[in-house]
């Protein structure tokens, strides 16, 4: 999905991977965090150890799970960070 499509969408929570086209990972946070401060942002990739963690510090970036966890350590992540409906 384009940037601008997602800040259209006002999601309640982004999901990045490290690796995407025409930039990566941290570098869309940038840009999503200036639109949308309050929106938790998690970084689901393969390359969680080589990622600065100055980083995710300053682009408060919530969370950085390595995929080889598996999708049910993501999904205990998002429900952790997302309130109850």
């Amino acid at each position: 999905m384009q940037l601008r499509k997602l800040l259209r969408a006002s999601p309640d929570l982004i999901i990045l991977d490290f690796q995407i086209p025409r930039m990566n990972g941290i570098e869309a946070a940038q840009v999503l965090r200036e639109s949308l401060p309050d929106v938790p942002i998690v970084l689901f990739t393969l390359h969680k150890d080589i990622i600065p963690l100055s980083d995710l510090a300053n682009l408060s970036i919530r969370a950085v799970l390595s995929k080889t966890d598996g999708v049910q350590f993501l999904a205990d992540e998002l429900h952790r960070l997302l309130p109850d409906p």
